[in-house]
């Protein structure tokens, strides 16, 4: 996630905004439906802190709505999974252990060397 990229907490508060503008909910209301003062909610929703499961719950049955939709995925970029290391057995190299860049960084060098009019493939430079 880049700096200029929104967290969890603002991508919450932003998507409990635009339900507010959408159902015509003021703070007042939010504060009333979740047992909180309007200045909690107000922090809050300009992303100043986060608001806990309960508040969560508690918004979601104001909104009609599970409280899972209210999490703002849509805008938020997880960051990447290491990608998996391969155990591939090769002839000539040995390629017992070696991440999915690596062998793809292998595969396009012989690629780029590979002929497609020759009638023969030599299996060493496979």
């Amino acid at each position: 996630m880049s700096i200029n990229e929104p967290g969890l907490v603002e991508s919450v508060a932003e998507e409990i905004r635009s339900v507010m503008a959408r159902r015509k909910v003021n703070q007042a209301e939010v504060a009333e439906a979740i047992e909180r003062s309007q200045s909690y909610v107000s922090r809050r929703l300009q992303g100043l802190g986060a608001f806990d499961i309960r508040d969560l719950e508690g918004l979601a049955l104001l909104f009609e709505t599970e409280p899972a939709s209210l999490l703002g995925w849509a805008g938020l970029r997880t960051p990447k999974p290491p990608r998996p290391r391969l155990s591939v057995v090769g002839r000539g190299d040995d390629l017992s252990a070696i991440d999915e860049d690596e062998l793809n960084d292998r595969f396009d060098k012989k690629a780029a060397g590979f002929d497609p009019s020759a009638k023969e493939i030599d299996p060493d430079t496979l």
